[in-house]
């Protein structure tokens, strides 16, 4: 299996931070950005010192190109380009990477003033590489394509055998204000530094995606983007350091990419894990009994319950992938488009976002008429073919670092969408600790009252069932007494109080 740790392997990392403007501004996160991901790639992918160039700040397309082209004459074996920074539409419908002196695109230039994709394409079509990678951190990358079939206004790259784009986001990607590093590369540092505990052992390509999709997506961050050619998804980035050391030789399981581990220690289950999500049956039934009922009488339905409950895990891997799945509750919901957010301390901006993910953020107009929440959702769903909408709201207690009009507006927003008719389906989690304020909020104080799910902590008979079914789900089989064992150590045995 193919890795990063060889001689044939070469890798690019150009970041373009400075911009003296107007148009494009300077990104402070991006030479940090290329820095760790730099030092991660030495000390956890252990790629060589000499396999790995960097190109901060380049002046100008010409010296990018030529980096590339240099770079996909020298790999043999695997070559990896990993852009940062700001990324343009140009004539034609191109997608265009800035470099420091890039602003705006004029036509009959844009290719003098940043680079085309179709110059990194030209530049791969030399490389002998079996393993092409091209990672793209930047505005409008996710609208990139592999071959020359996709429909306008496609940025295409050549399908070739082993070429693999990854890209961080359709619209615009995301560098956080004051954050140390991009959120698209951010992530791929967490998870390059803690690793995984869903993914297997070994990091591929496509183990790669799977994390960036999923935590970006639960964080309500820009989606990522992906082609892939012929089997280019199994390229190993590294170990994964959530994974236990393997009992047999190393070489032994180079063969082969390890299955998921069915347990998710510490994270929550996301939509993707609801094979392993287990014990919480009846819970999840009564959830979707309560958000039919809430969802007829135009009210949003909330979960209440205590830190680490699991109320994350119900939601998603309960509630939404039962969604998917077709819950009788709520007929044709197979096909309903959901989005999840947390509120944070901007919780109408964040309610913005999610609802115009395409355009401005509208927050000042959320303030002023929260009811202007439901035409942003009709279109949301016009957009996407749809007519029902499911609104996940995850940590409902962050609503409370906002100020007062905020947090009214934000409330009266979610009511309104939960009004309109039974188009959007909204589904708040609060921590039962804030009980007490949320009561204090008109609206949250009626949902409370008439369409409250309340998450208790896990029952004897449901402990068990998370500890033995995950595992039967994937093949494994327990020792014998170990779920007892288990239990035991969770003082699960004999529990104090009524299980009834």
């Amino acid at each position: 299996m193919t890795d990063l740790t060889g001689d044939g392997v070469r890798i690019l990392l150009i970041g373009t931070q400075t911009h003296a403007g107007p148009t494009l501004t300077s990104v402070p996160a991006v030479s940090r950005t290329v820095e760790e991901l730099h030092r991660k790639l030495l000390t956890v992918c252990r790629v060589r010192p000499a396999s790995i160039r960097t190109v901060l700040d380049p002046p100008d397309a010409w010296m990018m190109a030529a980096a590339i082209a240099e770079e996909a004459q020298r790999a043999q074996a695997v070559l990896l380009i990993y852009y940062v920074g700001h990324g343009l539409i140009g004539p034609g419908d191109e997608l265009y990477l800035a470099a420091t002196s890039t602003d705006r695109l004029t036509p009959g230039l844009a290719a003098h003033q940043a680079l085309p994709l179709s110059a990194l394409q030209q530049a791969l079509t030399v490389c002998r590489a079996s393993s092409v990678v091209v990672v793209l951190d930047c505005c409008f990358s996710g609208r990139a394509k592999l071959g020359a079939g996709a429909p306008p206004p496609a940025i295409t790259l050549p399908g070739a055998h082993g070429i693999h784009l990854l890209a961080s986001a359709e619209q615009l990607a995301l560098a956080p204000e004051d954050a140390d590093y991009t959120a698209f590369t951010g992530e791929l540092i967490n998870l390059l530094d803690r690793g995984d505990p869903r993914g297997p052992r070994l990091l591929t390509l496509d183990a790669v995606y799977d994390f960036l999709f999923r935590t970006l997506r639960a964080k309500g961050g820009p989606l990522p983007r992906r082609q892939a050619g012929d089997r280019s998804g199994d390229l190993v980035i590294a170990v994964n350091a959530a994974q236990p050391e393997p009992a047999t030789d190393p070489e032994d399981e180079a063969g082969t990419v390890p299955g998921r581990c069915p347990y998710l220690g510490l994270e929550a289950f996301a939509v993707d894990d609801a094979e392993l999500f287990h014990g919480r049956e009846r819970l999840v039934e009564e959830l979707l009994e309560a958000a039919a009922g809430a969802m007829s009488a135009g009210r949003p339905v909330i979960v209440v319950g205590p830190s680490g409950v699991g109320k994350t895990s119900l939601l998603h891997a309960g509630l939404l992938a039962a969604l998917r799945r077709g819950a009788p509750q709520l007929p044709g919901s197979t096909g309903w488009p959901w989005t999840v957010l947390t509120p944070g301390d901007d919780p109408v901006h964040a309610l913005a976002a999610v609802l115009y993910p395409d355009g401005p953020a509208g927050a000042d107009a959320l303030i002023e008429d929260p009811g202007s929440a439901v035409p942003l959702a009709r279109r949301f769903l016009e957009d996407r073919g749809h007519d029902r909408l499911v609104l996940v709201v995850d940590r409902l207690e962050e609503l409370f670092t906002a100020g007062e009009r905020e947090r009214t507006a934000f409330c009266a927003a979610l009511a309104a969408l939960a009004a309109d008719g039974g188009r959007t389906l909204v589904v708040m989690a609060l921590r039962a600790d804030f009980y007490g304020q949320a009561q204090a909020l008109p609206v949250l104080a009626a949902v409370l009252r008439e369409h409250q799910v309340q998450a208790a902590p896990m029952r004897l008979e449901e402990l068990r069932a998370a500890i033995e079914e995950p595992a039967a789900t994937v093949g494994v089989r327990l020792d014998e007494g170990l779920a007892d064992l288990v239990l035991h150590e969770l003082d699960a045995v004999n529990p104090p109080g009524p299980q009834a």
